[in-house]
């Protein structure tokens, strides 16, 4: 409950993508990781600690339920396209995206039109 942001992040959208998008740089800065949790797997966790020189808590969940109860409580989602993305959209949470810049937003394989969703 007093972390309102919820990161999730997997290392496959690597292509395409700046090396560091700025305004997850600029989160980091302003202390995202003292208001953050991180759910997925461990080694998730592991490699987005080591690619964005960050510690933030982890928060292991033991199934997909407990997963999307985490994400419910929160006030906004950070990450990429993946399970926990497709929860936090269907719950209508705010959210950034990091996806490919090598395409147009509407190209990503995580674009949706009616969404409140902030592509970096």
């Amino acid at each position: 409950k007093d972390k309102p942001v919820v990161v999730n992040w997997l290392d496959r959208h690597r292509y395409g993508c700046q090396p560091k998008p700025e305004a997850i740089k600029q989160l980091i800065r302003r202390g995202m990781a003292e208001q953050s949790v991180f759910v997925g797997l461990p080694q998730q966790h592991e490699a987005f600690e080591k690619y964005w020189g960050v510690k933030i808590d982890y928060y292991p969940t033991k199934d997909v339920l407990e997963c999307a109860q985490v994400i419910a409580g929160c006030e906004q989602f950070i990450g990429t396209q993946s399970m926990c993305l497709s929860i936090a959209i269907g719950l209508g949470k705010t959210y950034l995206c990091e996806c490919r810049k090598d395409l147009a937003p509407e190209q990503n394989e995580c674009y949706y039109v009616r969404s409140n969703a902030h592509y970096v």
